[in-house]
């Protein structure tokens, strides 16, 4: 794996991009105005292990305390880089870019408002626009060249403009075009001291965006650093899943020269989950590359032809060897005819389908050699060692319905899976690959990201399709498959729960948006398949939310509106009135359901 080649920048003293470390950083989300309460955060948040910390700059008596909080954060002697958020008001990224370290702006609220009702951009139209984008840029560019200040322009799904919406609608292509329109208007005017960021609360659509993006840039002879993040991710294992999805997949890839874990929590809790993330390529990323290295995009398709059939219809399988464990199928051992069988932790013979009670047989490789091993017609498991059962593997062209249970002590799993698809194609094979992981952790979060670092990039290409892993720190087996149907969930492959979005807020939020999240999901446990947001503000929050089945939005003081799709049903309802509404909302819509053949 070779980093994409970023140009470093300089973000006050810990400079960005290059050969430095993947940098790691989090956002206040106290009131700006409230000096002590936003100082003592960001010292917590340096505390935890932060490089940056971004605070939010929503209007101008924010701003006007900024030259305290810079000061009396380095008087704390923490003087490291802060990093000013700007939307809508271009005028405060000047006052900001004066005592922080960095400003970052966003393309979709940075040009003014389209005219009401407008939906179409003729060609004079979307240059002139261009050009008003332009302009309003040249005084920020003018200021941040003269105080050394970085930029990052931080694209997000969420909030993209009408404009670019009108032609290439949300989709990443319309991420990439409206970073790319940014970044040509600061090269005109002479200004390289940029990152950027295209982020959405969809790990693949986050994924898919940061591809084109680096291909973009290759394309037109760009190398700015990359800040990487799924936005709205939202809080505990879901958060950590969806953040280390988007995160890490793009990591393997070469892909991000700073992190930020997006969770629905304290921001000082961000920093360590951080850390874990970007831990296993902080060696490669700043080792020097190999003379004639040269990064290459990688070829990632998420939808490959030929797929192999699964049982019962399933898009993945979740195996389990505990009876009482969340899972599709349960692996058996027969102690009677394996008198071992509680030393041997493989020696497994049947495979039960929870659902149904169908048994199944499992063998190991050595019982194909058997003349009098008997085939089931219909599904047959195989577990298989990578690392001495490769060679055997010739025997299985006539074993109808076949899984393969994959274990190896190959610390690249991903190369061990090439290897094995490689030889089965040659064998004319198809079969279901589930892989199988002993994960030796220290704690159940350390579980969780290492279990979506080895095998994102896998699940998402479709090269596996289904998985079991064994880890002793895991309390309790159902806990060990809820992590497993939550990863199949963030990848997009497999739905069996409700999906929650939630903004990581800042001081724009003006409710108490991870209480009410929880309650959220507290009053909708019972039902599955639905997309609830609850977003602290308007930036992002009306279009990350735009496909959610219900949302709650931030609607000013301890008041939110409650939405169903698109549409606001009520507005301006305290947080007690909109759990209540939203209860009955979805009682009377009847659109909870688990989709079918999941």
């Amino acid at each position: 794996m070779i980093r994409f080649p970023a140009r470093e920048i300089y973000v006050g003293n810990k400079p960005l991009g290059g050969r430095n470390p993947i940098r790691l950083q989090s956002m206040t989300n106290t009131d700006t105005r409230d000096v002590e309460a936003t100082v003592a955060q960001t010292i917590r948040i340096f505390e935890a292990g932060a490089d940056y910390v971004r605070i939010s700059v929503p209007n101008s008596e924010s701003a006007s305390v900024l030259p305290s909080i810079r000061k009396k954060v380095s008087n704390a002697r923490f003087d490291y880089p802060l990093i000013a958020d700007i939307h809508f008001k271009p005028e405060l990224a000047l006052i900001a870019a004066r005592y922080f370290e960095a400003v970052r702006i966003n393309p979709g609220n940075y040009t003014g408002m389209p005219s009401k009702n407008q939906i179409e951009w003729s060609e004079s139209q979307y240059q002139s626009e261009l050009d008003e984008m332009r302009n309003n840029l040249k005084p920020l560019l003018k200021t941040c060249k003269e105080y050394g200040r970085a930029i990052r322009i931080g694209t997000n799904f969420g909030s993209l403009s009408k404009r670019v919406i009108s032609r290439l609608g949300n989709t990443p292509e319309a991420m990439v075009v409206s970073t790319l329109e940014f970044l040509q208007a600061f090269e005109s005017l002479g200004f390289t001291d940029t990152a950027i960021s295209l982020k959405a609360s969809n790990p693949i659509i986050t994924i898919k965006a940061y591809l084109l993006m680096v291909e973009r840039m290759q394309q037109m002879g760009m190398a700015y650093p990359l800040h990487v993040g799924v936005t709205e991710a939202g809080e505990g294992e879901d958060g950590r899943i969806k953040s280390a999805l988007g995160i890490s997949t793009l990591l393997q890839m070469g892909i991000g020269d700073t992190i930020r874990v997006s969770l629905s929590e304290a921001p000082e809790e961000e920093i360590p989950v951080a850390r874990k993330i970007a831990e296993p390529f902080q060696n490669l990323f700043t080792n020097t590359p190999r003379e004639g290295e040269v990064y290459r995009i990688p070829i990632i398709n998420f939808n490959p032809p030929n797929p192999p059939p699964i049982p019962y219809n399933l898009k993945a399988v979740v195996l389990s060897d505990q009876e009482d464990a969340s899972c599709d199928f349960v692996l058996l051992k027969n102690t009677k005819e394996f008198g071992n069988a509680e030393k041997d932790e493989n020696c497994f013979t049947q495979a039960k389908h929870k659902a149904t009670g169908e048994i199944f047989p499992v063998f190991s490789v050595q019982a194909l050699s058997n003349p009098s091993t008997i085939f089931d017609a219909q599904w047959n498991f195989l577990w298989i060692d990578f690392d001495n059962d490769l060679p055997k593997l010739e025997t299985l062209k006539n074993v109808p319905g076949l899984i393969l249970i994959f274990e190896t002590k190959c610390n690249n799993l991903t190369n061990a899976i090439e290897q094995l698809r490689e030889h089965l194609f040659r064998l004319e094979l198809n079969p279901v690959l589930v892989v199988y992981q002993r994960l030796i952790h220290r704690s159940e979060e350390d579980v969780l990201l290492t279990a979506v670092e080895k095998t994102s990039l896998l699940l998402l290409q479709r090269k596996i399709h289904g998985l079991i892993f064994r880890a002793p720190v895991i309390a309790t087996p159902s806990l060990a498959g809820k992590m497993v149907f939550g990863l199949l969930q963030a990848t997009g492959i497999r739905i069996t729960r409700n999906e929650y979005i939630s903004c990581p807020t800042c001081s724009r939020t003006s409710f108490d948006l991870v209480a009410i999240s929880k309650k959220v999901k507290e009053i909708t446990q019972h039902i599955s398949g639905l997309k609830i947001a609850v977003m602290g503000c308007v930036v992002n929050g009306p279009g990350e939310m735009a496909d959610a089945d219900f949302g709650i939005l931030g609607a000013g003081p301890g008041k939110v509106h409650l939405y169903k799709g698109l549409t606001p049903i009520k507005r301006n309802l305290t947080e007690l009135q909109a759990l209540d509404a939203l209860a009955k909302l979805i009682e009377s819509q009847e659109s909870a359901h688990i989709p079918k053949n999941e």
